[in-house]
Order: structure tokens, then sequence, then C-alpha cells
């Protein structure tokens, strides 16, 4: 019975991550990674062109935003490490994906698909030097195990399944190493599920992080109903009442790993969401990454 219970909330977490991802609407950054200065630049998919969208982050509005007759673009012409965060879409009560960005003050970042790519697919991963753009060898690492070396800063990872799903980074001897960026894969067959989910069953959904986030980091849930937004809401973890917000928004300053768990919310007169995992990776792992 317990073991028959536990995937069925495996099941069920798996759906729920896939909604957020394939998400009808959805943030398209420029780039995950970037040196300290350089720009990046956000598109949002699924929005009417002339719709009153916006990029923002938990903080404030990207308010750079130019149009033209098939695109609607905000940029962030000189980022700094405080632009470090996650950041969304939002028209009205229609509300995007997250997507994590990484401004580093580093020699060395990696550059990896700004989206969840589908299983069978070729990934190529760029490590740059801050530096120089030729005459370096890059090595290059999957949830800190090396996966491969190249003389020209470029691996391919070939017909990408769901193994391939991880923390990759690259290092460049005598120069540095790279942040980490979370590779996400999916299936078609998930997707499908996750959007019939999304359409037709779940009247409230929670949206919080869909790749594991590090101790000491913050993280934001946002409670929703469909077509609606800023809804009073009740949080829960692991099934435990944790608090209330008046705007369906709840933060979480600094987490640890004691605040790993299953999560949801329910909207007093609409319903329940489905549980989300939030994932906590502890911060001797970050320690260990920085030795090297």
């Amino acid at each position: 019975m317990m073991v028959t219970a536990f995937w069925s909330t495996i099941w069920s977490m798996l759906l729920v991550a896939y909604v957020v991802s394939d998400s009808a609407f959805q943030i398209l950054p420029s780039r995950l990674q970037l040196f300290e200065y350089e720009s990046v630049y956000f598109t949002c998919n699924g929005f009417n062109i002339s719709a009153e969208w916006k990029v923002r982050n938990i903080e404030q509005i990207v308010s750079k935003c130019s149009t033209n007759t098939t695109m609607k673009t905000c940029t962030i012409d000189y980022a700094f490490v405080s632009d470090s965060g996650e950041y969304w879409c939002e028209s009205g009560a229609e509300r995007s994906d997250t997507i994590n960005i990484t401004v580093s003050t580093g020699s060395v970042i990696l550059e990896s698909p700004v989206h969840p790519v589908l299983e069978g697919e070729v990934v190529n991963l760029y490590c740059r030097n801050k530096t120089t753009s030729s005459n370096f060898t890059a090595y290059f690492y999957k949830d800190n195990l090396l996966i491969g070396i190249s003389f020209e800063g470029e691996v391919t990872v070939q017909n990408v399944s769901k193994s391939h799903k991880g923390f990759y980074k690259c290092k460049i001897h005598g120069v540095g190493e790279s942040p980490e960026s979370w590779l996400a894969i999916k299936s078609s067959a998930l997707t499908l599920g996750a959007s019939n989910v999304a359409t037709e069953a779940v009247p409230v959904m929670l949206e919080s992080p869909t790749h594991p986030v590090m101790e000491g980091e913050t993280v934001t849930l946002c409670c929703r109903k469909r077509m609606s937004a800023s809804l009073p809401a009740v949080f829960y973890k692991d099934g435990i009442f944790i608090g209330t917000s008046s705007t369906g928004y709840m933060t979480i300053n600094r987490v640890y790993k004691s605040h790993e768990g299953l999560y949801k919310c329910r909207i007093s007169g609409v319903g329940e969401s489905p549980e989300n995992w939030l994932s906590v990776r502890g911060e001797a792992v970050s320690q260990e990454h920085l030795s090297h």
C-alpha cells in the first residue's frame, strides 16, 4: 500500500512538473548564463503580441521592451550579479513558466539550451572564456562527473534521453569554472499527459521551481486559479499548514534541506492544487564545486 501510494505521488509530481514547463505561456531568454555587464533579452511565447505582457522577477519588472510586427522583446542591457534569479512573463491573469538566469563575475560560463529538449534531440554545450575565444581546452561535467574534454570549447550530446537530465558545468584549467545550469529533458508522452491535466482537471495550480535549488537561495511559490490571479491562498508542506497569502504568493527566504518536501496550496471555494516536490541541494555540494 505504501509503495503504491509512493509511486502514485511521484507520478503526480512528474505530471505537475511538466504542466509548468509545457505551459501554453513560456518565457525564452537569449541565454541562461552571462558575464556581468553583458546583455540578455527575453521573449514570451503564447501571449498576444498586442497584449500588455511584461517580464519580471520577484523584485522588479524589466522595463526596456521593444515591439516589431512579429515579436516583442524585453532586454537587460548591462546585467549585474543582482539580476540573477528566476524570471517569468505575465499578462493580466496569465503567467508563464519560470526560467533561472545566472550573471557571473567569473571568467568562464556555460552556454546550454534555454528550454527543455525532447528525447532524441541533439544538444550542444559551449564553454566560454571571458578573455579569449580560441586556444583553450574545456572540461565538461554532469552532476560533478567528467563527461568530456574539448579542445574547441564545445561538446555535443547525441540522441539525449532522460538519463542526460541534470546539472552541467565546464572548467578551463588556469582560468576558472562556470556556474551550473540545469538541462531538462522531456518526452512527448508526458507532455501530452500534463497538457490534459492542465486543461481539464486542475482548477488550482502551484507554481514552484522545476529544478533543485541550493541551500541559502530564495524560493517563491505562486498559487493560481486558471484564468485568475492574486487570490488569497493557503500553503501546505507535507500536508501541514505553513502559511497564508492575500496575493497567492509565498516567499521562503534562505531555504535549507528541511524545506525539501511536497508542497500544495488551496484557494477557498475553488479547490486544492496537486502536490509539487521541492528539491533542495546541500550547501556542502556548492562548496565542493567552488574548491575545484
